[in-house]
């Protein structure tokens, strides 16, 4: 399977499983780059749904990819949190290590990882069911 997104709003959920230039920033050390390529970092949005269950916020390829590090910034109103995630896995077991978490009154979302078949996911629960985040991630190639 491909590296994909899910992107839930109120409605409906779409998978991106490659992330198109025009709908998504590649960041790198001074150039633009395509897409998919190890390293790069992609800043992503994302808008929990209609509840405050957990949510996939990522998947990646576990034989791709042997890890991965996030910035999250999370808003409901006046409300910000923004933290940052390592991850990394063994193909088994996924280890995730949230560190440098702002939070400027309540605490907006948890984090969790797992894997599925040959992906690794990374789960954001919410505790307001109308949070939007933005996302910053790098890929780490196994």
């Amino acid at each position: 399977m491909a590296d994909s997104i899910v992107v839930l709003t109120d409605t409906t959920s779409t998978v991106i499983t490659s992330l198109d230039v025009a709908s998504s920033t590649i960041i790198t050390s001074g150039f633009q780059g395509p897409a998919g390529i190890s390293g790069n970092e992609v800043v992503l949005t994302f808008s929990s749904d209609a509840t405050i269950s957990e949510q996939v916020l990522d998947t990646f390829s576990y034989t791709t990819y042997g890890g991965a590090k996030y910035i999250i910034y999370a808003t409901v109103g006046s409300t910000r949190q923004i933290c940052e995630i390592l991850l990394l896995h063994d193909s088994v077991n996924v280890t995730i290590v949230e560190y440098a978490n702002i939070i400027t009154s309540n605490t907006l979302c948890t984090f969790n990882g797992d894997i599925s078949g040959a992906n690794v996911q990374l789960f954001i629960t919410p505790t307001n069911i109308s949070t939007n985040f933005k996302i910053i991630r790098t890929l780490l190639p196994a």
